[in-house]
């Protein structure tokens, strides 16, 4: 590219199509119409690889658009509860605020645990604990700074509280390890991490929860059998199947699968392994640039594929020379957000470094 050698650092706000996922699209278009016997092929699929990857039953999966959809079928499908509290906080992105406001007509109270600068504390939200909690609703991973939240700490005292633990994913699925043994729900969609088309997300339901849980789309799909289009009484599916719509972006599922496969080929050990190497190299080297200020943790346990920073710039102005550079990254919460994945090369890297170096320079 004119102007510099380029460099794609942007995972956290939109993949590119992971190769695997547009040749499956490509091939699936060919193939075009799918048969409903595929199509349920591949949704099945879809679930039975995303359990895999975060340590559940394909059973407590469910098809989902994305993280509001997700948020969506929590809300309407949990019995009703003498707790009158939902709990987030002021760093979350508005998914994880705003949807939970539909509870309100139900009676709930949607309340922001105030968090002093751009990285989340734990103590603060284990402290605004008071009892009356029916959720807890927390990113795994920020989108603005990159923090990744201690789950062995938040999850045992909100279960032991007798809270609920939603959480967002959808920055972390994909690069780091998410285990279903860490909260009582999962969400994430496929447009980011998953390197696949939005549209084709996941929400994972722990089994004791989802029990309890009732339809909150009443619709073809989330019945018993679906292929019985002739059914006249709803019978709702014993699994989490329960909490979808209707019928999902086949397409997208397609791609997702092919993306999925690839990386429990690899290992989500050896992807995360890649990624904090990646990005504790990115810090240490912008670490050394004077004018610069890293606000993503140096410690790898806080930290997955996001590094944001900041310092004596303007970092719009700095956004907009990466860019004239040929490098694609994002300016968030007043910080450039540079994030990488296990496909991202080194020579992406030292490009961002050598325009952060230039621009600081005047160059």
């Amino acid at each position: 590219m004119a102007g510099g050698v380029g460099a794609f650092l942007n995972y956290a706000a939109s993949s590119r199509l992971h190769p695997a996922a547009r040749r499956a699209i490509r091939e699936a278009l060919e193939a075009w119409p799918l048969s409903f016997e595929e199509e349920a092929r591949v949704l099945r699929e879809a679930r039975v690889l995303f359990a895999r990857l975060i340590g559940a039953d394909p059973g407590e999966v469910a098809l989902v658009p994305n993280v509001t959809a997700a948020i969506s079928a929590v809300a309407y499908g949990l019995p009703l509860s003498p707790r009158r509290r939902v709990l987030t906080n002021s760093l979350e992105f508005p998914t994880n605020r705003f949807a939970w406001m539909t509870m309100e007509r139900l009676g709930y109270r949607v309340e922001e645990v105030e968090m002093e600068g751009p990285l989340f504390d734990e103590s603060r939200l284990l402290d605004s604990l008071s009892g009356d909690e029916a959720l807890v609703a927390l990113s795994h991973v920020f989108y603005q700074s990159g923090y990744r939240v201690d789950l062995d700490s938040i999850y045992p005292a909100v279960r032991a509280s007798g809270s609920l633990l939603f959480l967002d994913a959808y920055q972390s699925v994909g690069v780091v390890r998410v285990s279903a043994s860490q909260a009582d729900f999962i969400a994430t969609g496929s447009g980011k991490w998953l390197m696949s088309i939005p549209g084709s997300g996941f929400l994972y339901v722990r089994r004791g929860v989802l029990e309890g849980m009732r339809p909150p789309f009443m619709g073809w799909m989330s019945t018993e059998d679906p292929g019985d289009v002739e059914a006249r009484v709803y019978r709702p599916a014993p699994d989490a199947r329960r909490l979808e719509g209707g019928f999902p972006p086949i397409l997208g599922y397609v791609g997702v699968n092919a993306v999925l496969r690839e990386m429990l080929r690899t290992g989500i050990g050896e992807i995360e392994r890649r990624v904090l190497s990646l990005t504790g190299w990115l810090i240490d080297e912008l670490s050394r640039i004077r004018g610069v200020r890293v606000v993503t943790p140096s410690d790898p346990r806080r930290r997955a594929g996001i590094v944001s920073f900041a310092g004596d710039f303007d970092p719009r102005k700095m956004g907009e020379y990466l860019a004239s550079r040929g490098i694609v990254v994002s300016v968030r919460g007043g910080m450039v957000r540079a994030s990488v994945h296990y496909v991202t090369s080194e020579e992406e890297v030292e490009a961002l470094l050598s325009a952060v170096r230039e621009f600081l320079s005047g160059v």
